[in-house]
């Protein structure tokens, strides 16, 4: 598999966004590789979450109590 730096990332999905159809990716960075840079990504149509124990999304996906 081809390795991926974060300019590939940013255009890759830039590219998925464009239209006006509603989207969500799910982006799991098991090695966390990109944990420090994904904060810098600048999506033209798109905004990034993340997903932390406390929100009320991570709770609802992961079924968290709490």
């Amino acid at each position: 598999m081809a390795e991926l730096n974060l300019k590939q990332i940013n255009a890759r999905l830039n590219e998925e966004f464009r239209g006006e159809k509603r989207k969500l990716v799910f982006w799991y960075d098991d090695k966390a590789e990109f944990a420090e840079d994904i904060k810098d990504i600048e999506l033209d149509n798109a905004k990034v979450y993340f997903l932390q124990p406390d929100n009320q999304f991570y709770k609802v996906l992961f079924g968290a109590k709490g």
